[in-house]
This record gives structure tokens, sequence and C-alpha cells, in this order.
């Protein structure tokens, strides 16, 4: 979904001087829609999209996405993956994506679990804090995997898989540009117990720390991968 781009990561990226680049599966153009040599990276970044985990047929590009993620995954390259891209990953281990109960927009807290520390991503995580989410699926925590994040719109918000990997289905690299044009392209008509209104979903009080977050992830990942 062209709305939905790299939110800040971009731009922490750019800060970090790291060499990054961007593939577009869902664009029918092969000058943007290549998939690099696993060889050529380090990190991988899976974000987010309207289209479902499922929806194979309709969308192609998801199968050889979901090769390609395996493949990373194997190959013990970083792998971070975001909303749609979480949901990626947990298929990819094994896992299984459904509807969530509730559709979850907005600025919303989540909890870190009591598992979390089990997990090598557990210093990155405040015991609670507030992040940007939309979503109406949801993910298994696959098998050997350490679920870290919850609240009480969807129990399984993020999870890691040994130090490489991490799933989130929020959304912390959201920014004002990719959220005026997420809202652009998804209105929001729809009501629920866990819809905000456009207003509180535009506030931008928590997109601060958010992105800190995000950059943190980035550091953590960087340290991991440096040293291996």
């Amino acid at each position: 979904m062209a709305s939905e781009d790299t939110g800040c990561i971009r731009g922490l990226a750019e800060e970090k001087g790291w060499k990054y680049a961007e593939s577009h599966l869902y664009l029918d153009d092969p000058r943007v829609n290549a998939l690099p040599d696993h060889d050529s990276y380090d990190l991988l970044a899976v974000l987010g999209g309207s289209m479902n985990v499922y929806e194979d047929d309709k969308y192609p590009f998801l199968t050889p996405e979901k090769k390609f993620i395996g493949e990373a995954v194997d190959a013990g390259k970083g792998v971070l993956g975001i909303c749609l891209g979480g949901q990626l990953i947990s298929v990819v281990l094994g896992g299984k994506v459904t509807r969530n109960a509730d559709e979850e927009i907005g600025w919303h807290r989540v909890y870190k679990t009591q598992s979390a520390a089990d997990s090598p991503f557990d210093r990155l995580f405040k015991k609670e804090f507030v992040t940007f989410e939309w979503h109406g699926d949801t993910f298994e925590i696959p098998r050997g995997a350490v679920h870290l994040l919850t609240n009480e719109a969807c129990k399984n918000q993020g999870f890691s898989y040994g130090d490489r990997v991490l799933a989130l289905q929020n959304h912390p690299e959201m920014i004002t540009p990719t959220l005026e044009s997420l809202i652009e392209d998804e209105p929001i008509t729809k009501t629920g117990r866990y819809i905000q209104t456009l207003e509180e979903v535009t506030d931008t009080k928590y997109m601060a720390a958010s992105t800190k977050l995000v950059s943190d992830i980035l550091d953590y990942f960087e340290e991991v991968l440096t040293r291996a």
C-alpha cells in the first residue's frame, strides 16, 4: 500500500548513516519491486499494507514475499515486521493469522508481558506505552517465539524469535506525513470499541516517543548484527 510507507524508519536510517533500499512488491514495476540478494543486506524491515496475509490469490506477490522472509530468517538476518509484516513473519514461522475480535485504529496503550523477560528484546520496551494501531487481523505467537506485548483490544501485539526477529502488530514508525496519507487512502468511516475519532487518531503527542522506540530497535539490530 503506497500510503503505508517507511514512516520514520527511512529518516532514522539516514541519520545513522545506513545504506538502505526499498522494494515495493505490490507495484507492477520491475524497477521498484525486485527483491534483493540476501548477501546485500543485514536487516530486513517488512512493513504494512491493506491486504491480508492469506490473500495470495488476490495479491500474488505475497507468496514470494513469504518465501523471502523465511530465507532471511534461516540466513540469520535481522528481520523486523510491522503490522502486516509482523503477520507475515508469524505465518512464515508456522503461526496463523485470523480476524481479531475488534478492529483497532488510533493511539492505544500496550503492555509488556511477563514472558518478555525471556526475550533479548525486553530491554527495548517500557512496562507500558502508547503506540499507533491500524489493523483488523491478529497473528498467532509461533512455536519457539516469545510473546512480548499485549493489550485489551488485541492479545498478541508483539513477539520475538531468537535475538534477530521482531514482529509487531502496531505501528511505532508512524509519523505525520504517513498518517495523513493513510487516512486519505482509507478514511475512517467505521465505529467500534477500539476505533478512535479522527481527532484522536491525528493527535501527534505520542509520535516523538514512538520514533525513539524505533530508533532504539534499529540500534539493537545494529549491535546484534555487527557483533556476529
